[in-house]
C-alpha cells in the first residue's frame, strides 16, 4: 500500500544527524532478517549493534507487506507482535539521562491504547513508556519502580492520525530542575501540547526490561501496536534546536509527511 504520492527517492539521503545510540530504519531492508515475510531481527544501524529480535513465529511482525511513501515499513498486527533488544542495562540511559527519540509510524484505526516503545511496562517497573492512549493521544512516562514517584508523566493534547502516518519527537530530561522541561513531545515538527508536573528524582537502577518496540515489555500482557513502524532514532542527549529540526526534516521528507 502506497501511503503518499511524494517520490520516496527525493528525501535527503545523507541520513540523520550523527551521534545516535540506536537507529532502526525499516526502509533499509538489508537490516531486516526474515522467515518468509515474518521479521526475526531488525538490526540497529548504529555501531552499538542493539538489534531487535523475535524468535516466536506467532509474535513476529511482517516486512514487505506495507509501505509508507513507497518505502518499506514493518507491520504490527495489533494482537501480540513485538520486537525486543537484549541486555536491560544497555537502556538505563533512557530513564536516567537526557535523551532525544524520533519515531515515525503509521497507525491503523484500532491503534488506541497501544505500546510504541518502552523499557518499563508499568508504574511498578523501572524505565520509560511511550504509547498511544485510548483517547488517541500520545503519552510518555518515566518510572522509578515506585508508582507514586515518577520523574515525568504526560499525555499530549495532539491526537494520532488514524489511519495515517506521523513523526513524533520525544525530548526526555528526567532530572531537569523545571518540571515542564522534563518531557517535551512534538508531532510532525510542532509542539504536541500537554505539561508534566512531576518532580521525582530519576533512578540510576537498570531498566526492568530491554527496549521493546511495538508491545508491552512485560511479556504476560500484549497491547501490541496496530500499524506500521517506519523508523526510530535514539540519541543519548537532547539535540540543539537546529539538529532536531534537521532530523525532523529528514524524516518528514523521507516518509512523505
Amino acid at each position: 500500500m502506497l501511503i503518499s504520492g511524494i517520490v520516496a527517492s527525493s528525501y535527503r539521503k545523507s541520513g540523520p544527524v550523527a551521534g545516535y545510540t540506536a537507529w532502526y530504519d525499516a526502509s533499509d531492508t538489508s537490516t531486516i532478517t526474515l522467515s518468509g515475510s515474518n521479521v526475526t531481527q531488525w538490526n540497529d544501524k548504529s555501531t552499538n549493534g542493539y538489534h531487535l529480535t523475535q524468535a516466536t513465529g506467532s509474535r513476529q511482525p511482517q516486512s514487505g507487506i506495507n509501505t509508507v511513501n513507497g518505502l518499506n515499513a514493518i507491520t504490527y498486527d495489533g494482537v501480540n507482535d513485538r520486537l525486543q533488544a537484549s541486555t536491560a542495562s544497555n537502556w538505563t540511559f533512557l530513564h536516567h539521562t537526557a535523551t532525544h527519540t524520533f519515531m515515525v509510524f503509521y497507525a491503523n484505526t484500532a491503534a488506541d491504547q497501544r505500546r510504541l516503545m518502552e523499557t518499563s511496562s508499568d508504574g511498578e517497573a523501572i524505565g520509560i513508556m511511550y504509547l498511544i492512549e485510548d483517547n488517541d493521544t500520545v503519552y510518555a512516562e518515566c518510572d522509578t519502580g515506585n508508582p507514586g514517584s515518577r520523574p515525568y508523566q504526560m499525555s499530549t493534547t495532539s491526537t494520532v492520525a488514524q489511519p495515517g502516518a506521523g513523526y513524533w519527537t520525544f525530548a526526555s530530561d528526567p532530572g531537569n530542575g523545571t518540571a515542564a522541561n522534563r518531557i517535551k513531545i512534538r508531532k510532525n515538527g510542532v509542539a504536541a501540547g500537554g505539561t508534566n508536573a512531576n518532580t521525582a528524582s530519576p533512578t540510576t537502577s537498570t531498566a526492568t526490561y530491554p527496549l521493546t518496540v511495538g508491545s508491552w515489555a512485560k511479556d504476560s500482557v500484549n497491547l501490541s501496536f496496530d500499524g506500521y513502524m517506519c523508523e526510530i532514532i535514539i540519541y543519548p542527549s537532547i539535540l540543539s534546536d537546529s539538529d532536531r529540526d534537521t532530523v525532523e526534516s529528514y524524516l518528514a521528507t523521507k516518509w512523505g509527511i
